[in-house]
């Protein structure tokens, strides 16, 4: 399901915007959201009420692609829709006070209500379909390849209400909140490849849940999508024996970095900075008693690199002239973990292990578009968690849209370099709502 073009009817482009298609993201959101609704029916009914469902769609799509909050999205997304189809007349004063004008979508209050009327699971599927439709629509764009590593990491959205038992099993408890010590904890997929990285899934981490059916579930629905996965990159969080063992057992490999906890980490460590040990070691990890998944021994390798700026060398000499304690050169000693295979030659382990390491450094990415998606919309004041989940798969939605635009940008060739940047997302969000004033997309 490939988005249509929208034809360049705004005013002021860039000389690059008008070479590049820029895609119809309003009716591509409806496209998604109407499929979904024939396969999965609503029980409940709009029938009746001065709005049809559509009118529900079209209002959360114009939220959802100008990162705006819900009442200043639908308010504008009025005023647009009314001056397009009736130029120069003024909306039809309703009785009342206060003195109220009649709409041609919902107010806050009604889509909230709509919102929160859409059942769990149809939340939860709206979610995957999301995702699937990007992944899909870049497959057939040619912005992606089929073979892709993915990239794995938490945020936090944090929680004002009141904490009850009904709410208390979503939340979980950090020192790093803004005011409040609760938040609820979403783990996120991210796919790149080449230059392009889009979210590509989302799941809540619940207190006391393991995470790897979770993260199982996500990686086999991108196989299911015609995706080969090259590898699953992870910070300190998720390295632990049962996210390596599962996911190698799946036939995925593993990189990332790893806690200085076990002991067999803590020794290969001691020896490197001894001079009896290489920066590179094949290590076995054991279940341990608080592990949910025995998958048996694990073999992987240990990756060690000194702070940038140093060398082993230097570590080692500080500590013989006594001004450095072994256990604070341990903390100079970063340690990265991967389940890949690694060269026969025990003499190429070396390089072979700065290049995982270099690769490892891309991990950046997924942190930066936790950062994007919050940049302009304020967060969510959904109570039920399947809503705030739901909402936060829509800031993701943009997100993946300003990527896959981005990307047609980057295909640009003998043109300036900075054309082929793509615009940034507070360009992108200007051009919806430009493509909805002049009537270019189909809302």
């Amino acid at each position: 399901m490939n988005p249509n073009i929208v034809e360049g009817k705004e005013s002021h482009l860039y000389p690059e915007e008008r070479m590049v298609p820029m895609y119809d993201w309003l009716e591509y959101f409806l496209k998604v959201a109407q499929r979904l609704e024939q396969e999965h029916p609503l029980k409940f009914s709009v029938e009746g009420n001065q709005y049809s469902r559509l009118d529900y769609w079209q209002g959360l799509a114009y939220k959802v692609m100008t990162q705006q909050p819900m009442k200043a999205a639908l308010d504008e997304l009025d005023k647009f829709l009314f001056e397009r189809d009736h130029p120069g007349e003024e909306p039809r004063l309703l009785g009342g006070v206060p003195e109220r004008h009649a709409r041609v979508v919902p107010h806050k209050s009604q889509m909230d209500d709509f919102v929160r009327h859409l059942p769990k699971a149809f939340k939860a599927k709206m979610t995957e379909e999301i995702f699937h439709a990007f992944c899909t629509t870049a497959l057939e764009l040619g912005l992606v390849e089929k073979t892709i590593y993915v990239l794995i990491d938490y945020t936090h959205e944090w929680f004002y209400g009141e904490v009850c038992p009904q709410n208390e099993a979503e939340l979980t408890g950090s020192n790093k909140g803004p005011g409040t010590k609760w938040g609820r904890k979403y783990g996120a997929l991210m796919l790149s490849s080449g230059t392009t990285r889009l979210f590509c899934g989302l799941f809540l981490s619940k207190k006391g849940h393991s995470k790897v059916p979770d993260i199982l579930q996500a990686i086999d629905l991108l196989k299911s999508w015609g995706f080969s996965i090259e590898h699953v990159t992870g910070d300190r969080e998720i390295s632990c024996y049962d996210v390596m063992s599962s996911l190698l057992a799946q036939g995925t490999f593993y990189l990332g970095s790893i806690k200085r906890l076990p002991k067999e980490v803590k020794k290969a460590i001691k020896a490197y900075l001894a001079g009896t040990g290489k920066s590179v070691v094949a290590i076995t990890l054991h279940p341990t008693p608080t592990c949910q998944y025995d998958n048996g021994l694990l073999q992987c390798y240990l990756i060690l690199k000194p702070d940038r700026g140093k060398r082993v060398g230097d570590l080692q000499a500080e500590i013989a002239a006594g001004t450095l304690t072994e256990k604070k050169a341990m903390e100079h000693v970063h340690a990265f973990v991967t389940t890949m295979r690694a060269p026969r030659n025990k003499r190429r382990w070396a390089s072979w292990g700065l290049g995982l390491v270099r690769r490892f450094s891309k991990r950046w990415r997924i942190e930066t578009g936790f950062r994007d998606i919050r940049r302009h919309v304020p967060a969510s004041r959904a109570r039920n968690a399947a809503t705030k989940t739901l909402l936060v798969a829509f800031q993701m939605f943009a997100y993946d849209c300003w990527q896959l635009q981005r990307a047609l940008h980057r295909k640009l060739r003998r043109v300036p370099k900075a054309w082929r940047v793509g615009p940034t997302l507070e360009r992108f969000c200007s051009r919806i709502e430009d493509q909805v004033r002049v009537g270019a997309c189909t809302i």
